[in-house]
């Protein structure tokens, strides 16, 4: 179910988050790079035909906006959301 090419690059450190935005900014892609200590809220994102259990979609809040990160498998996704969960309490 996962969603095709998924993450391009991805990176969670004691510090900050790094990842491949291509949501922010229209018809750009960019390569962000988030302090942990920033984020304030890390949840799951499930569009109109998908529910929250399946979804492969990983949003974060940070002072600066909100972010979404596509992972591969809804096993990736979990993951990500726990780790940055983990990291951030």
């Amino acid at each position: 179910r996962g969603k095709p090419g998924g993450l391009a690059l991805l990176a969670v450190t004691n510090k900050r988050v790094m990842f491949h935005d291509d949501f922010t900014f229209e018809d750009k892609v960019a390569v962000m790079s988030v302090p942990l200590k920033g984020v304030s809220m890390v949840g799951f994102v499930a569009g109109p035909d998908e529910s929250l259990a399946s979804t492969c979609t990983v949003a974060l809040a940070v002072a600066g906006g909100k972010h979404q990160i596509v992972c591969r498998s809804e096993e990736e996704a979990r993951q990500l959301h726990d780790v940055l969960i983990w990291a951030i309490t």
